[in-house]
């Protein structure tokens, strides 16, 4: 019979049962076993360490990258309830990290849900460094388009000015004081500045979108702080002890960085979830409950061994069996299989730095130990490749889609299902330098890999530039130079080393930089020890003496009334050349020319804080032939407290207006260095100068300065 013939009230004769074995555990208590659908995650989206202030949980405007992911998935699968787990690195307490993770979790949650008040909580009640009530008054000002001057923690006359500016926008009493009222609306305009869909319109869950439906006060089931027990990267113990050295503090943060984080997942709503059965304790809690969770071996899993690891290529970092669980389902997965046929090309990290010294001095000046921040490992899993099958991987940029320069790595092979360095067994690794022009899109350094094996089988890491999930971001580099020798009386009393740590707290403003503060104590140095600080950077500010020395036999040239230099005092036909100083070192072109000692130049800006640097042009067009795009100097010798005002007011404005955007160098000269025109000379050399030697000094009239 034709199954579109059966009577429609005919009974039809059930199957042979079907028998499922399902294993269940034994309880000590009288807790029962339920048979349900698996938890599953279906979905997940990280808000990254760098989306936070350093070890606080305010989230910076950058969050908006990592919140804008949020508003599809959810618009894709609106009936999957949202759970959010923060996690801390293991630097500081298990206690101090179990809070501060909940605190993240809880800002995030907050933002998501448009609650106003837990903000409120998270500013009265600081924790360690945890403060909301300085630099992040000023990041939401400054973000909403009130300047609260520099992001320095310091609530003065500038950032009173623009609290005045955001009251009177919203309608608020302008007091300058930040009191409640203004508190709040101040948290609520922000919020919808940085949590946005796709299109930049803000966007909001609500409390009934979390899986546990934001009925519990502490958030049970809707956020929970995992404290330290799942990192990502675990690194070994040598290079964890290695980064416990304070003069490392850098490289350790960025080291650790995946493991500050904050995880969105969204839940199969199939699956059948309790908050009353929920194992994670709330953000209130201690880290007892967490422990019943952990696998056997969970203290291994955490503490630093024999050799580096990562969850996605080791799968053995998470103390939390549950949260491991979890993660496995989630696409992007935190760590997840590779399916036969597949090539799967992912990187280790997301952010790096270029090469750069590990210590100073270097080991092997001009180049030194790569450090664990500005190296990156190459993953390219496949699954039933037979070993020794040939392989190669090409980094691009996802810009251009076209390959880097020098970026094929070549001659490699499948081991294991793993793509190898053939010597080594081990995986490629790769660091960036100047040569592989890494900021080449300066406002889109990220990066892809393509991996080739075989004649046939390619995969791709993901390269969404809409999204950046799954790129790899190059930091760029800014490095501030001071000279400590001239700082003593017998040096002449300068103040290079406060101008140094002034200026790179003004650039570390932005945490997707990196920023060294490199003050010299050596009387002599050598110019490979020098090239060793400047190269692979972005920008590079110098501060100390200059001069400028004759040609012919090295003496200092004579100065007039008018702070020019004027001849050589031994022969007046002899040419001079303007140098920097650090300790009784002159440098200038002859040393900036030495590809040897000085394996690449800044990319972008050198600025030279010291005398006379730009008298005549010999040195800054050593550096514009070898790279670098702007050099700004002085033509005078200058005073020491215009010149570090000055400076100060470049770098606010170039570093925190145009987050260091190459081509807004000479706008941002033209617009501070009228006022220094008198004092100072300053004069501008490279792209967007006009004028004799490809140089223009300030406006204002002024001329270039007496003739070298």
């Amino acid at each position: 019979m034709a199954a579109d013939s059966v009577p429609a009230a005919a009974t039809v004769a059930p199957s042979e049962p079907i028998t499922i074995e399902v294993p269940v555990a034994v309880t000590a208590t009288d807790e029962g076993n339920k048979l349900a659908p698996p938890l599953r995650a279906i979905a997940a989206v990280p808000v990254e360490d760098t989306r936070f202030e350093f070890n606080s949980s305010f989230l910076l405007p950058d969050a908006t990258r990592s919140l804008a992911r949020v508003a599809p998935l959810h618009q894709s699968h609106p009936a999957a309830p949202v759970t959010l787990f923060g996690h801390a690195d293991r630097v500081g307490s298990e206690d101090y990290n179990k809070k501060l993770s909940g605190r993240r979790v809880r800002s995030v949650y907050a933002t998501l849900v448009r609650d106003a008040e837990m903000w409120e909580d998270l500013y009265q009640n600081p924790l360690g460094g945890d403060n909301w009530q300085g630099r992040p008054v000023q990041h939401m000002l400054q973000r909403l388009g009130h300047d609260p001057g520099p992001i320095d923690g310091v609530i003065g006359t500038k950032t009173r000015r623009a609290i005045k500016g955001f009251q009177t926008d919203n309608g608020l009493p302008p007091t300058g004081n930040l009191n409640p009222s203004t508190r709040q609306a101040l948290f609520a305009a922000y919020m919808d500045a940085i949590c946005t869909g796709p299109d930049g319109q803000p966007f909001r869950l609500a409390p009934t979108d979390f899986l546990g439906r934001g009925q519990d006060a502490n958030g049970k089931g809707d956020y929970q702080g995992c404290s330290e027990f799942n990192p990502i990267f675990v690194p070994s113990q040598q290079q964890d002890t290695a980064l416990s050295v304070p003069s490392r503090k850098n490289e350790r943060d960025s080291a650790y960085a995946p493991n500050r984080r904050v995880t969105l997942f969204l839940i199969d709503p199939s699956s059948d979830v309790s908050t009353e059965d929920w194992p994670c304790p709330r953000v209130t809690e201690g880290a007892s409950d967490c422990r019943k969770r952990f696998w056997s071996d969970s203290a291994r899993r955490i503490e630093p061994g024999a050799q580096p690891r990562n969850q996605r290529e080791t799968h053995d970092t998470y103390a939390c069996r549950f949260y491991e669980r979890l993660t496995l389902t989630a696409v992007p997965a935190e760590a997840d299989g590779v399916r036969a046929g597949e090539v799967r090309a992912r990187w280790s990290k997301l952010q790096v730095m270029p090469a750069h010294n590990s210590s100073f001095p270097p080991a092997t000046p001009p180049t030194d130990v790569v450090p664990e921040d500005a190296r990156v490992t190459l993953l390219v899993d496949t699954q039933g490749v037979p070993d020794g099958t040939e392989a190669r991987i090409e980094i691009l940029h996802a810009q251009t889609n076209a390959v880097i320069t020098q970026g094929e790595l070549d001659h490699l092979e499948v081991r294991g299902d793993r793509v190898v360095v053939p010597d080594t067994g081990e995986r490629p690794e790769w660091t960036f330098e100047a040569k592989h022009g890494p900021w080449e899109v300066w406002s889109k350094p990220l990066f892809y890999l393509v991996a080739h094996v075989g004649e046939r089988q390619q995969g791709e890491s993901p390269h969404d530039l809409d999204t950046e999930e799954e790129l790899l971001r190059v930091c760029p580099v800014l490095v501030t130079i001071a000279d400590a020798i001239a700082d003593t009386p017998a040096g002449g009393s300068l103040t290079t080393q406060d101008e140094m740590h002034e200026l790179a707290t003004i650039e570390k403003l932005d945490p997707a930089r990196g920023v060294f503060s490199v003050p010299f104590d050596q009387p002599v140095v050598p110019t490979e020890l020098w090239g060793s600080v400047i190269r692979n950077t972005y920008a590079y500010h110098q501060t100390s003496h200059g001069d400028v020395r004759c040609r012919i036999d090295g003496d200092q040239f004579e100065s007039g009334p008018d702070d020019f230099p004027t001849v050589c005092p031994n022969d007046p036909s002899h040419p001079g050349r303007s140098v920097i100083f650090i300790g009784d070192t002159p440098l200038g072109d002859a040393e900036a020319a030495d590809a040897a000692a000085v394996p690449s130049v800044p990319r972008y800006l050198v600025y030279l804080n010291t005398c006379v640097a730009g008298w005549e042009p010999s040195f800054a067009d050593t550096l514009l032939s070898r790279g670098t795009r702007n050099v700004i100097a002085f033509r005078k010798y200058i005073p020491d407290d215009d010149a570090r005002e000055m400076a100060r007011q470049f770098f606010r404005k170039w570093s925190q207006v145009y987050r260091c955007e190459p081509e807004k160098i000479p706008e941002v000269f033209h617009s501070v260095s009228p006022p220094f025109v008198g004092s100072m000379r300053p004069v501008l050399f490279g792209a967007g100068a006009t004028g004799a030697g490809a140089a223009t000094a300030a406006s204002a009239g002024s001329a270039l300065g007496a003739p070298p």
